[in-house]
């Protein structure tokens, strides 16, 4: 950033006034970090396409698609765009899509996307990645927040004591953070009978495993939301009596089995607790949850070890997911 300053004399050159060395690195930082978000942004514009493919079948779950990604994706481009171009507002654009993302990560799909596009090739934390993109979005914001505070004598919004505007978002950041706390129940370990899973373990009837049951799942009782994977050991006769009680249809094509356990897939769990891979000569399965229409459940079986995965995902009805759903959690692998 520079200013030019020219003499009264219309033929004489103009001289470049260099800013003092603080505030060269403080706005050249800023303009840093706009062209890594602008560039993350870019990677994540094949969120934008969903919506409208899904319009004319199911606008209202287009919109709710939408909702999910349009703000996230817009806030992130507009502030990176203004960072570049030395514009004050693109800082509080940027604090603005963290702390929209503070109170999202408790929810599927609203914890935004990560500032770093190759983050996931390198660290994966499975259902919890969402506090990986969180944590290196907040060191950006940080470092943002340096080159902000260099810059901040020529921010007429920042002219007040930033004493009081700090206190004031660090007070925010603490109420937003113990809001988005209450939103969401994880729980990641072994259980010992189908009656201890949450949400679904009613509808489970007489299931019977061999051995401990394996278990990650996350609770949000805000949303009624569940997103779950289980794993143990059951007879065929078993598997097939739950399928046929839960009435669920049993996948035969090929092209359906790679569609089978998307999220176990996405979270990369361990695979010994949680096997992915299925054969041919294993059982598929994929249906809705008896009286929750809007919670979706797949199921894989394969006969050379007796294995099976579960997946459950989607929205309960309110009376299953009750607001305080803590309780003490099983021991954590």
């Amino acid at each position: 950033m520079a200013e030019q300053a020219g003499s009264v004399a219309g033929d004489t050159p103009e001289e470049t006034i260099e800013l003092p060395k603080p505030l060269r690195a403080a706005s050249a930082t800023a303009r840093g970090v706009g062209w890594l978000i602008l560039t993350a942004a870019l990677t994540k514009i094949g969120v934008l396409i969903p919506p409208w493919i899904l319009l004319p079948l199911a606008p209202k779950a287009a919109g709710m698609l939408a909702l999910m990604t349009y703000p996230f994706w817009c806030l992130a481009v507009a502030g990176a765009v203004c960072l570049i171009r030395h514009r004050t507002i693109g800082f509080y654009l940027i604090y603005t899509y963290l702390a929209v993302s503070l109170f999202g990560i408790g929810v599927p799909f609203l914890a935004g996307f990560s500032f770093f596009p190759l983050l996931e090739r390198f660290a994966h934390l499975g259902p919890m990645q969402p506090f990986l993109h969180f944590g290196f979005n907040l060191l950006v914001v940080v470092v943002l927040a340096w080159s902000h505070y260099h810059l901040s004598p020529a921010d007429a919004w920042l002219r007040k004591p930033r004493r009081v505007i700090a206190a004031g978002l660090a007070g925010a950041a603490i109420f937003a953070g113990g809001l988005w706390r209450q939103r969401f129940d994880y729980l990641n370990g072994s259980v010992p009978s189908p009656i201890e899973l949450p949400v679904i373990s009613s509808v489970l009837g007489d299931f019977e495993i061999r051995g401990p049951l394996e278990v990650c799942s996350i609770v949000y009782p805000a949303i009624n939301g569940l997103t779950m994977v289980f794993s143990g050991m059951a007879d065929r006769e078993q598997i097939t009596r739950l399928a046929t009680q839960l009435h669920l249809n049993l996948i035969d094509r090929a092209e359906g089995w790679k569609k089978m356990l998307p999220m176990l897939k996405s979270w990369r769990l361990n695979e010994l607790r949680f096997p992915s891979e299925f054969g041919p000569d294993a059982l598929h399965y994929s249906g809705r949850v008896p009286g929750h229409r809007k919670l979706t459940i797949q199921l894989c079986w394969r006969p050379e070890d007796r294995r099976f995965c579960g997946q459950v995902f989607g929205m309960a009805t309110r009376q299953n997911i009750p607001a305080d759903n803590r309780r003490n959690p099983p021991t954590t692998r």
